[in-house]
């Protein structure tokens, strides 16, 4: 296991408050929250697909050759993926969730989804919840905990949250409490992966406690476990508590230095930008200088792609992957690199893009290329338009040397989210045109606004 990434586990039977718990604690502790419901879910509703509910098992395992599941987003708008087709709606379903607890007895399911799970969490800090995380998927978890509710209390939870669901409107409280009833036995009583408090788990009974209050509980004892070491123990060096090269701190302290005594250098904006969630800066492209104003001016550690013929150079590109450079042609091979960056997004972490695709002749910003709003969409991801004004006279396109003490600027704009835009278009094709457009606009304005100071 990778020690610099932290695991916490949320054990306990149904309606016992996990799922909620995890997604506040989660956004609480800025952790990935990893829904192992939604697997077994997503599992349930392959079959159901495949007109395999009723097949044997050796069937069933088969068929898993087939299965790809991955998820985007966070908190309410994650959004869930089998083979590639988003399965969001179809995953909350009832008769879903009754079939998922049906195949989660099965061992070689069990063993799929945790092999699954233990995936997921491999590059992240995660939350997960189920009920065999602390004891069987993650047993070397750095922090557990176990939550029990009355059963009577448990099934009110549980008849509230699906009465405001589409599809349980003729739900009755007593079929909760048989349905939570037969749930509790099958999970303590089944062979493989029975539900249990696992060693070192912090109990806690919400039967009386809000969410509110179970979350502040749960924060306070991660915090208690995971943050009593100072952060250099957890990184050998890092900038504002996110781990980063030594290359990385003493080039943004350089060029810090060079901007503001060689030129008056400002940034504006930065009220619109927000530590510790993710984004993707979206900026015009004019001169070489402008990857370096913008590391300088954003307050924590970014990512930026860069074309590969930049990396040619052995010197330059070890220089460039310690400041988080990555290389990027523009053609289909860049598939390795798309998914780094939405891993990036899906931690928490900020990406820098020049959308244009190339260095511009002139502050008129080009077409946006549709990589921008892929990335938008699937790392559920805000996007920050940017201007960057001045370098086109401190150092233009095919100038060698720069023009010292010019005035060099960085605007940050407003956010814009590409899934608010989404809800109120629902055709995808349309709102990624007119996302695109947006974006383009809103950087064009920053520019003409602060080009004329």
């Amino acid at each position: 296991m990778n020690k610099t990434r932290i695991k916490v586990t949320i054990d306990g039977p149904s309606a016992s408050g996990k799922s909620t718990v995890a997604k506040n604690l989660a956004r609480k502790l800025s952790f990935m929250h990893l829904d192992t419901g939604a697997i077994y879910r997503a599992v349930a509703f392959f079959y159901k697909q495949k007109g395999l509910l009723d097949a044997a098992d050796e069937e069933l395992k088969s068929a898993l050759s087939g299965f790809s599941y991955y998820f985007m987003g966070h908190g309410e708008n994650k959004r869930h993926f089998l083979n590639e087709v988003e399965v969001t709606e179809d995953l909350r379903e009832r008769s879903i969730s009754d079939l998922s607890s049906r195949f989660s007895t099965k061992e070689f399911i069990r063993d799929f989804a945790t092999s699954l799970q233990r995936s997921f969490a491999e590059d992240f800090n995660v939350v997960v919840e189920g009920r065999d995380t602390g004891s069987v998927v993650f047993p070397d978890a750095e922090i557990k905990f176990y939550l029990d509710a009355d059963p009577i209390e448990r099934a009110k939870r549980r008849f509230k949250e699906l009465k405001a669901k589409h599809g349980y409107e003729n739900l009755t409280e007593d079929e909760i409490e048989k349905d939570i009833h037969e749930r509790d036995v099958r999970d303590l009583e089944r062979e493989h992966s029975p539900l249990v408090c696992p060693d070192g788990a912090v109990k806690l009974d919400t039967t009386s406690m809000t969410i509110a209050q179970i979350v502040e509980r749960l924060v306070e004892e991660v915090k208690k476990k995971a943050y009593s070491q100072p952060a250099s123990s957890t990184y050998r060096f890092s900038y504002k508590g996110k781990k980063c090269s030594f290359v990385y701190i003493l080039t943004k302290w350089i060029f810090g230095v060079y901007f503001k005594l060689f030129y008056r250098y400002k940034v504006v904006g930065l009220e619109h930008y927000k530590n510790n969630t993710p984004a993707i800066i979206a900026a015009n492209h004019i001169s070489l200088l402008d990857p370096p104003m913008l590391g300088c001016a954003c307050p924590e550690v970014i990512h930026c792609l860069a074309k590969k013929a930049l990396f040619k150079n052995r010197f330059v590109k070890w220089w460039l992957f310690k400041v988080n450079t990555y290389p990027v042609t523009g053609s289909s091979s860049d598939k390795e690199i798309m998914k780094k960056v939405l891993s990036l997004l899906l931690k928490g972490e900020k990406v820098l893009i020049f959308p244009e695709g190339t260095r511009g002749a002139s502050m008129k910003v080009g077409e946006l290329r549709k990589g921008l709003a892929l990335f938008a969409d699937r790392g559920n991801a805000k996007v920050i338009p940017t201007a960057v004004v001045g370098p086109e006279k401190a150092l233009p396109k095919h100038k060698k040397l720069p023009k010292l003490f010019t005035k060099l600027t960085v605007a940050f704009g407003e956010p814009i989210y590409f899934s608010k835009i989404l809800e109120q278009e629902k055709d995808k094709k349309r709102a990624r045109e007119i996302f695109l457009k947006k974006v383009q606009e809103e950087i064009q304005s920053l520019i003409d606004k602060h080009q004329g100071e």
